[in-house]
């Protein structure tokens, strides 16, 4: 959803990522200082960090407090790369995306050979930036593809919905058995045929209040990842 959005964006410059960091950032902090920070006061762990420990949680480069801190360092790196990928992909139109996915790979697996780059918090998160960041480039290639129309029609009209169902469950099916990949992002490849399955069958009935609602929902969506890390750290 970040590379779909930032796609269909009329901003792609810089000041764009920029101002979706402080729209992210402001909402974060107000549930890390409101919450995190006073109940790991009073439950006694807070003196174990120190100012720099703080410092990192605040942009998500420890999950000291938060768990899912992990999201703010990866947006934040991924919002500012975008506008440099969403040239090369521009340029190079029909080999770039492939190239900066398996260019994520490889960053991926030379991370992982750096001594202590799982203790080190600036090494960690750009590990699960770069292991993440080709779901990223498939939702702004699938933006691209939707814009030229592209995007297949295979699960489009009520007489495909049995192809619907069946390629839901076999996408979840692939997720649910972990085939051994190396590292290699395969996930990113089979979990836009789950996506266009299920606007495929969504799209095949006239649901308008469905419709309204789960936009209502998109834009809460952040504040609801927030909230819900509440009862899911410990």
């Amino acid at each position: 959803l970040v590379g779909y959005g930032f796609y269909c964006s009329s901003n792609k410059s810089l000041s764009y990522s920029l101002k979706r960091i402080a729209l992210l950032l402001i909402p974060f902090w107000a549930i890390l200082l409101g919450i995190f920070i006073p109940a790991s006061y009073f439950s006694g762990t807070l003196q174990e960090f120190g100012i720099v420990e703080i410092f990192y949680n605040m942009f998500g480069l420890s999950l000291s407090l938060n768990w899912y801190n992990w999201f703010v360092a990866f947006y934040i790196f991924a919002i500012l790369s975008l506008p440099y990928l969403y040239k090369i992909i521009e340029k190079f139109p029909r080999y770039g995306w492939i190239a900066i996915f398996v260019g994520y790979y490889c960053l991926a697996v030379c991370l992982h050979f750096l001594p202590n780059w799982n203790t080190n918090p600036f090494l960690y998160s750009l590990f699960n930036y770069s292991t993440v960041m080709p779901n990223v480039v498939i939702g702004l290639m699938c933006a691209k593809w939707n814009k030229e129309g592209l995007l297949p029609a295979w699960f489009e009209g009520r007489d495909k919905l049995s192809l619907c169902f069946l390629a839901i469950l076999a996408v979840l099916t692939i997720q649910g058995v972990n085939i051994p990949t190396k590292g290699l992002p395969l996930h990113a490849l089979i979990i836009p045929f789950f996506i266009f399955a299920v606007i495929g069958f969504f799209n095949s009935f006239k649901m308008k209040h469905l419709t309204n609602f789960l936009i209502e929902v998109g834009d809460l969506s952040m504040y609801m990842w927030f909230f819900h890390a509440i009862f899911f750290t410990t």
